[in-house]
């Protein structure tokens, strides 16, 4: 098992200033994300559940969401050790509740450990630059009593020695938003390069994945749903398009596909997920892939 231990020393973000400077575009999603505002306290988020689907090339499960740091995934042993750093302000002047950690690796090669690192806290950064510029972009809103806040929790879905798996929910609310929204950031790498890998790199190059994988989900969340008004939102959000299926993790036995709130529905249903076991997809994997732990 790898060691997960706490860093509570304060993360070093490099270059604090620029993430405001980044995002001025893309804070408005933010604002979106967060629902119509209206007087009071924020809602509630809104429950997951799990799906089971069966698919033409096998069984397809779904696995409920978490909001809760899940602890070490099971891994091989003598690997590298896992921490968690804690998330800081890109500007400490801008007044809301920021809490939460992020993953980051220790234990290989220097050049390796910067790569990967790099990566995770630099989106994590992105983010709270991005969340920043949304409490300043809605300017002076009636005291509810809760202010706006920003919580951020991370966990390995895999950890072997040839990849890493991580996950990380970002739950904003803006202080007179009508309720909160949770974002999923997903990261997988290769652990021999550092390289961050893709669907590309995980599907056979004949493969046309995006056509299957809007064809698996699409069935899984119509089954999961059940509900026949949500059909041309599922359809909407499963489109064999890259940004369908851009949060992605892998675990030991699955690849494991994430659809955003407001993806494939609205708000009240949350944000759903499908996992696609491995055996599934027999015959359109890479021959160049390792499952972790593998």
């Amino acid at each position: 098992m790898p060691e997960l231990r706490d860093s509570r020393s304060p993360a070093l973000f490099g270059q604090r200033r620029r993430g405001l400077a980044l995002v001025l575009g893309a804070a408005l999603v933010i604002v979106a994300a967060c629902g119509d505002k209206g007087a009071g306290t924020a809602a509630p988020r809104p429950s997951t559940t799990p799906s089971t689907v069966t698919s033409d090339t096998g069984a397809v499960t779904t696995a409920p969401t978490s909001t809760t740091v899940a602890t070490s995934p099971t891994v091989s042993p003598d690997l590298a050790s896992l921490r968690f750093d804690p998330v800081v302000k890109v500007d400490p002047a801008i007044d809301y509740t920021l809490r939460g950690e992020y993953l980051q690796i220790d234990g290989l090669e220097t050049s390796i450990l910067e790569t990967v690192n790099s990566a995770i806290e630099s989106d994590i950064e992105t983010a709270v630059g991005q969340f920043e510029f949304a409490v300043i972009d809605i300017g002076n809103v009636p005291d509810t009593g809760t202010g706006s806040e920003l919580d951020v929790s991370s966990r390995a879905t895999a950890l072997s020695r040839n990849l890493l798996s991580v996950s990380t929910e970002l739950y904003q609310y803006l202080e007179g938003a009508a309720h909160g929204g949770t974002t999923v950031v997903t990261h997988v790498f290769d652990l021999a390069s550092g390289r961050r890998l893709t669907l590309d790199d995980i599907f056979a190059p004949s493969v046309e994945h995006l056509d299957r994988l809007s064809a698996l989900t699409r069935a899984a969340l119509n089954d999961q749903l059940d509900d026949p008004s949500l059909s041309a939102s599922i359809d909407d959000g499963t489109k064999p398009v890259g940004a369908s299926f851009s949060a992605w993790t892998l675990t030991e036995n699955a690849l494991v596909i994430v659809f955003q709130e407001y993806q494939v529905g609205p708000y009240a249903i949350g944000r759903q997920q499908v996992e696609l076991p491995y055996d599934a997809l027999d015959g359109l994997l890479a021959p160049t892939f390792t499952p972790p732990t593998r």
